[in-house]
């Protein structure tokens, strides 16, 4: 259920969804107050509901630039005692070299997974047949929007799951904010501390 994700999602601290908001409210929202956070501390506001029979989705409309490096995927840790899919799509950015990750996980454990990044692909486990990354980028000539569509329809047809579109842009859905999916930087790795201050208007 939708009210269990901050839990599953989320690094201890809150575990209640948010009050309904628009997907404006809720960016514009979260910015207010100060703060000080590490560069890697990407943590998503995500907007959740339910995304067909038995799931729930977790959905971020701006996320973080992807580090390939640092990427660490939630599945795993979501997942306790049920199924999780995790899916990253950056296919369409304007900035950077576009990529793709996918992820399923089963009671704690990933399954199998694929990251397609700077034109290759890294994959892991017995990925089935509808989702091998290979048949989607297998020709470097081919389109990565179609790429995009395709790989999101097989995913909804594997697992049986949707998004609202309708309802995620322009809808009142209930937020929560999950943990970073970007690992603290190892010894001799650099990290930008970054302070935020924001006054409100009289």
């Amino acid at each position: 259920e939708p009210e269990e994700l901050p839990a599953r999602l989320a690094d201890g601290g809150g575990t209640e969804l948010n009050a309904p908001m628009t997907s404006w409210q809720a960016r514009h929202g979260s910015s207010h107050g100060r703060g000080e956070f590490p560069a890697y501390e990407d943590r998503p506001l995500l907007a959740v509901g339910r995304a067909g029979a038995g799931w729930s989705f977790a959905f971020d409309g701006a996320p973080a630039p992807f580090d390939r490096q640092r990427f660490v995927p939630p599945v795993a840790a979501a997942c306790a005692g049920a199924r999780a899919v995790v899916v990253w799509s950056g296919l369409r950015t304007r900035h950077g070299e576009p990529f793709f990750h996918l992820s399923v996980a089963r009671g704690g454990v990933e399954r199998y997974a694929f990251t397609y990044d700077e034109g290759k692909i890294r994959e892991s486990g017995r990925i089935p047949r509808t989702l091998r990354p290979d048949q989607y980028f297998g020709d470097p000539g081919d389109g990565t929007d179609d790429a995009e569509r395709a790989l999101l329809a097989a995913v909804g047809r594997e697992f049986g799951v949707h998004l609202p579109r309708q309802a995620l842009v322009h809808g009142r859905l209930h937020t929560c904010t999950g943990r970073s999916w970007t690992r603290p930087p190892k010894e001799g790795e650099g990290c930008l501390e970054v302070r935020v201050h924001v006054r409100r208007p009289c």
